[in-house]
């Protein structure tokens, strides 16, 4: 089994990558735009393929495309946000999340998806956010994750007669390196508003990525929030 994920040197990507290693029959590659990360990371295991690249550039996708070839499995993880108030958000803020976190899954889906078409197999997820619900200051990322879960579930109803599954993982507050720069007080703030009061791992929102792309063969077209039961409020 051949798979791909996209964000694969840190936080929840690495953990993903990390969660399909404990399937002996995959070959992993995983894109990063850290060389010496992903090079440190690849020597865990040979079966690990490290591709130093910017998602958010057309072109850095085709070549991609060339060099991998055929996967089984694509987990579109790579994501970036550059918060501030509305007001104050500049175009070229809004324009370079978008081109990372909906562009970049777009481009990507279109080069892998026609191989999975042909064979009549394959799985896709898509890491959102519950910010796609909306969040003040994040209008452009929530833009962004907003359009990739109607995007996802638009794929998969056309592409679940040829047996290709699309799914999303919406995770919650998540202990990555980018909640960790959070000031705490607001930590404690969004805590409280969470019933199981703590953050998520990032190999807890892994084993559910994983779960989705292989075992859970009858789940397609859905979006799984991973969130500690912060949005039932």
């Amino acid at each position: 089994m051949r798979v791909l994920v996209t964000g694969g040197t840190k936080g929840i990507g690495l953990k993903i990558v990390e969660q399909f290693l404990k399937h002996e029959n995959c070959e992993i590659h995983f894109t990063g735009r850290d060389q010496e990360s992903g090079n440190q990371i690849v020597k865990k295991d040979s079966r690990l393929k490290f591709h130093c690249i910017d998602t958010s550039q057309r072109e850095a996708i085709d070549k991609l495309y060339q060099d991998i070839g055929a996967v089984d499995v694509l987990v579109l993880n790579a994501g970036i946000c550059k918060d501030t108030l509305f007001l104050r958000m500049k175009d070229e803020d809004f324009d370079a999340v978008l081109k990372t976190n909906l562009y970049s899954p777009f481009w990507i889906t279109k080069a892998f998806l026609p191989d999975m078409l042909k064979k009549q197999s394959g799985s896709i997820v898509y890491l959102s956010s519950v910010s796609a619900r909306g969040n003040a200051g994040q209008a452009n990322y929530a833009a962004s994750k907003a359009g990739l879960e109607g995007m996802a579930k638009s794929l998969a109803l056309e592409v679940g007669k040829r047996n290709v599954r699309v799914n999303v993982v919406r995770p919650g507050f998540t202990d990555t390196q980018m909640t960790a720069a959070l000031p705490e007080n607001l930590k404690t703030e969004i805590l409280k508003h969470i019933p199981l009061a703590r953050m998520a791992q990032p190999e807890e929102i892994a084993q559910v990525v994983f779960s989705l792309a292989i075992e859970l063969s009858y789940v397609n077209g859905q979006v799984v929030t991973v969130d500690g039961g912060l949005t039932l409020h």
